[in-house]
Formats: C-alpha cells, structure tokens, sequence
C-alpha cells in the first residue's frame, strides 16, 4: 500500500450473527513502512484467522485504514463464506467381503472431505421388488461422544451388538477444518435373510441436493461341514474291497471338491455339483474305494473338503485288523508272562523268552508262524 506521509492506521474489525462486532488487533502483524521510488511508503498487514465451527459462515472482516490523505476511512469487506463454505463428502463404494452364514463381518464405506460435521447415514434392505426396509439409522448430532485425542472427533451409534445389521462409523476433523468419516457396518449375515438382498447405504447432508447412494449386492456362503466316515462292514482282511463315504452337508454354493487320503497320501480328488437341498443349502456323500493290501492294516483314511476358498478339518477312519483265531487268548496270556518274567526277573535269560514265543501255532491260516509274530500282529 503506497502512502504519504507515513503515519496510517490499520484495524481489522469482525461482524458476526453471534457476537455483532469485535476488534482483532492481537491476531494483527503490520510491517515496517518502507519507501518506494516515488518518493511514497508501502506497508503490508497481515490477519491470521483460524475459524473455529461453521457458525462462523458468512461472518464478515473488515479492514479500516486511515490516513491524513484519506478524506474518510477506506474499509475493505471480507465475507468468510469463501473460508467456511459447505463441501460436498465423496464417497467410496462399499468394500465387498466373504460373508459366511452366522459369522459376523464388517463392510466399510470411506466418507472423506465434507463440511459441516452434520451427516446422516441410513441403511436399507431390498429383497424381491417392492420389499425394501429401513435396518438402522445414524446422525452425528444424536450420538456424540468426544475422543481422548485432541485431534479426533468420535461418533459412536447407539446399536445393539445383537443386531444382524448396525452401524458403527468414525468422524475424523482435518486440519484444515473439513471433516472424513470412516463407516463400518457390522454384519452377522442370516442366508434365508440376506443372500441375494441390495444393502444400500444413504449419505445425507447439508451441501447435497439429494442423498447419495451406494450399493452393495450381499452374497452368503455356508462353510461345508462334513459327518463320520462310515463303512459297510465292521472288519477286513486283505484282498477286500474297502469302501468308505463321507457325508457332507450345510453348504452354499454347490460346486465343491473333497480329497480323500491314506496318512498323508492323496487317494482320490472328487469335484462334487451338488443337486440335493437341504433346509436351503446342499448336502452330497462322497465315497472312496480301495482294495486292502497288508501294509494298508493300521493307517487312517482321512477326508477333507475344499469350499469356497475354505477348507475344513479331517475326518478321520483308522483300519484296524482284527483276529477271530483260537490263540488269540493265548497270544495275550504269552504276552503277560514276558512281562511278569521281565518285571519279577530282571536278570532272565533271553533264551528263556525266545523258548516262550517260538512254540509254533497250527491251523488253516496260521501254518508257519508262531506265537510271537502273531501277537504281535494282532495286539500291533
């Protein structure tokens, strides 16, 4: 600002709804008068403003200058609306999710950049035409609550943890005084309720002419559960055919792939579409054949399912072998004296034990063994 002669008066005045007039000296910060070429004097002040709440909108400053060469003051008008204008919030879309039948998961919607503070976000369901319902609502007025940090403005909803649906979002203020919202809707899916239902979120607020609205289109799963392995005889020898099945039930969608195992070996891959519905969701029974081989007596057939980026635990059948021979009696009677001869005798002679298991066993199936490598094989 050119002037001469020096001496001028710089005064910045604020008129609000709240307060009418008020003077700003201390938040002022004028120059030192410096000359210029024609022979005049410039000096730069300076008003630091640091709104508080939007109910400083549309407040006005004023700058009041005088001068011995001013015939009047000269006022400059400064209306804080360009300060503290409403912003329209930005939305995100509603981030999808695995949503599981019973299993409780959390959705998220980003709200960033709007002011003022007051918002209000609703929540529907649509299932079928025409059936839309209200599931929750949530405003920043009503359900207030402050944040130990300074710089954080929490907004916690009032909502059971019982509900299916609810609400849970977090207001944030910036530095520069707009505001972002993180908004979390917890879900505990019910798949008779949900799947196939339009979830729609709506944003209101002060800066939009109308609502906005996000989508989400829920889709719920059922984690496959899977029943005991059941056989069709009690007992097997080798050269049997051993046929073993699982049922698997309670699941959503139909395509599913069970792997049959013997230990850690991989017998069968089975990629099952299910047909058969059960109480809304489907069921099928895998099985598995195997023709028993002596090394087979002993292990544990095992079936796990794979679903839906899920996989189950095992379920687990071991093969046992078991003797009907008349010396299985005697087998165990052998075994309990080489214990007693070993507990009561520690010093026994190994030729007393070898005399003990060598005694050799007759019978159809049984020529050519004795008593030691057939209890072992009976009490392995």
């Amino acid at each position: 600002m050119d002037r001469y002669p020096k001496p001028v008066t710089i005064q910045w005045v604020k008129y609000s709804k709240a307060s009418s007039k008020s003077e700003l000296d201390s938040q002022t910060c004028t120059t030192e008068p410096v000359p210029s070429q024609n022979d005049t004097y410039n000096v730069t002040n300076v008003l630091s403003v640091k709104p508080k709440s939007t109910d400083e909108d549309r407040d006005v400053y004023s700058c009041v200058i005088t001068h011995r060469s001013l015939r009047d003051e000269l006022t400059v008008i400064l209306l804080s609306q360009s300060l503290l204008r409403k912003l329209s919030p930005t939305v995100s879309e509603i981030t999808k999710e695995d949503l599981f039948h019973l299993e409780k998961s959390t959705l998220k919607c980003y709200i960033s950049g709007f002011r003022p503070k007051d918002l209000t976000i609703t929540l529907y369901l649509k299932k079928g035409i025409g059936n839309e319902t209200k599931v929750c609502s949530w405003n920043s007025k009503e359900n207030r609550n402050k944040s130990h940090n300074n710089n954080n403005e929490l907004e916690i909803p009032l909502q059971s943890e019982n509900d299916p649906i609810s609400l849970d979002p977090i207001v944030t203020r910036d530095k520069l005084i707009y505001f972002n919202c993180i908004c979390d809707v917890h879900i505990t899916p019910i798949f008779q309720v949900h799947h196939g239902a339009v979830l729609t979120m709506e944003i209101q607020h002060g800066s939009l002419p109308l609502p906005i609205c996000k989508d989400l289109s829920l889709r719920v799963k059922n984690i496959a559960k899977l029943g005991p392995i059941r056989t069709k005889q009690n007992s097997y020898q080798v050269g049997d055919l051993l046929d073993l099945e699982c049922r698997i039930h309670s699941f959503y969608p139909k395509r599913i792939k069970v792997l049959w195992y013997k230990d850690t070996e991989i017998i069968s891959k089975q990629n099952i579409k299910a047909d058969t519905k059960e109480n809304s969701f489907y069921y099928a029974i895998s099985s598995v054949q195997h023709t028993v081989k002596e090394e087979d007596f002993w292990k544990t057939f095992r079936c796990k399912v794979k679903h839906q980026s899920t996989t189950s635990e095992f379920v687990n059948w071991k093969l046992e072998k078991t003797c009907y021979c008349e010396y299985c009696l005697a087998c165990w009677k052998l075994w309990d004296a080489e214990w007693r001869l070993r507990t009561e005798l520690p010093n026994v002679e190994q030729a007393q034990l070898r005399d003990l298991w060598s005694r050799p066993l007759t019978g159809s199936h049984l020529s050519g063994t004795n008593y030691l490598s057939h209890a072992q094989a009976a009490t392995a």
